[in-house]
C-alpha cells in the first residue's frame, strides 16, 4: 500500500471500495441475457466471411456472428456466436447463475430462440454446431455510487466501479482509461501539483471519470433495449427499432458514438 492505499477493479461482482463501507452498490441485473457458442473447428460460417462480422436483428433478439483464430499462422480458426435477448419474465430478480449449463441445453434454447426470430439460417447452422455453449446475465454498477472509501484509501475501477452492458463494447477500453488516469493523478500527487493538494488523487480520478463511463453506460443500455426490442413485426416496438438504426447508420451517428466511446476521455 506505501500509504496510497489499495485499488480494485473486476468484473462487476459486488465490490466495495474497502471494508465497512464507501464502494459500489451491489450489481443489478439489467434484465439482459447472452448465450455464446463457438465451433471450435470453424467451417460453420459462410465461405468468404472468415474475415466478417454479421449482426442481425429479430424478434427480440439480436444475433452476431464472427470467426477468430490464429489464421494464416496454421489454418486454425473457430466460429462463434453470440445471441442477446430481453429476460421478459425477470421482473426485478435475477435468475441464478450457473456457470455448469449444460451445453446441449443453452444450444437447444439458442436454436429455438433464433428460429422464432426469424434470424437467417446461417445464423442458426452455426449455433446448431457450436460445441461449447454458455448463457450469463448481464449485470452492471451504477457509476454514481462512490468510488473511493470512506476512508480515502482504497478505490475502484473498471466494471468494479462501473459494470455496463456489453452493446458498445466499452467494458476494457473504459477499465485501460480509468487506470491510466488513476496513475496520472497518484503522479501528480507524488510531484506535489497544486491540484494534487487541493483534491486528493483518489478523488480527483474519481471526477475525471465519473461523467465519461455514466454516458456510455446510459447509452448503451439505450442500445440494448432497441437491439432487443420485440412485439412482432409492424409492432411499434420493432418500427422504433428499425427507425432508430435506419436513422442513426444514415446520418451517420451510429458510428460516432462508438469513435467517442474509443476515444480517451482522460
Amino acid at each position: 500500500e506505501d500509504g496510497l492505499g489499495r485499488l480494485h477493479g473486476g468484473r462487476g461482482g459486488g465490490s466495495h471500495a474497502a471494508e465497512g463501507g464507501g464502494g459500489a452498490t451491489p450489481p443489478e441485473y439489467s434484465g439482459i441475457r447472452v448465450q455464446f457458442g463457438v465451433v471450435p473447428a470453424g467451417g460453420a460460417r459462410p465461405a468468404g466471411s472468415e474475415g466478417e462480422f454479421h449482426q442481425w436483428f429479430g424478434e427480440g433478439v439480436y444475433a452476431l456472428t464472427g470467426s477468430y483464430g490464429t489464421g494464416a499462422a496454421d489454418g486454425a480458426t473457430s466460429d462463434m456466436v453470440a445471441v442477446v435477448f430481453a429476460d421478459r419474465a425477470a421482473g426485478s430478480a435475477a435468475p441464478p447463475e450457473n456457470s455448469n449449463w449444460e451445453a446441449s441445453d443453452v444450444r437447444e434454447d439458442c436454436v429455438g430462440r433464433l428460429r422464432r426470430a426469424g434470424i437467417p439460417a446461417e445464423v442458426v447452422s452455426v449455433a446448431e454446431q457450436c460445441e461449447r455453449c454458455f448463457e450469463l446475465g448481464v449485470y452492471e454498477h451504477d457509476a454514481t455510487a462512490p468510488w473511493v472509501s470512506r476512508g480515502g484509501r482504497a478505490v475502484l475501477l473498471g466494471d468494479a466501479a462501473h459494470a455496463m452492458a456489453p452493446f458498445l463494447g466499452q467494458g476494457a477500453n473504459q477499465a485501460i482509461q480509468d487506470g491510466y488516469c488513476l496513475a496520472d493523478r497518484l503522479a501528480a500527487a507524488r510531484a506535489g501539483g497544486l491540484a494534487a493538494r487541493v483534491m486528493g488523487p483518489l478523488q480527483s480520478y474519481a471526477l475525471l471519470r465519473r461523467a465519461p463511463v455514466t454516458a456510455l453506460q446510459l447509452e448503451s443500455r439505450l442500445l440494448g433495449a432497441m437491439e432487443t426490442a420485440g412485439g412482432g413485426a409492424g409492432t411499434l416496438p420493432q418500427f422504433v427499432r428499425d427507425a432508430f438504426f435506419l436513422a442513426n447508420g444514415k446520418l451517420g451517428v451510429a458510428a460516432q458514438v462508438f469513435v467517442k466511446g474509443a476515444r480517451p476521455w482522460v
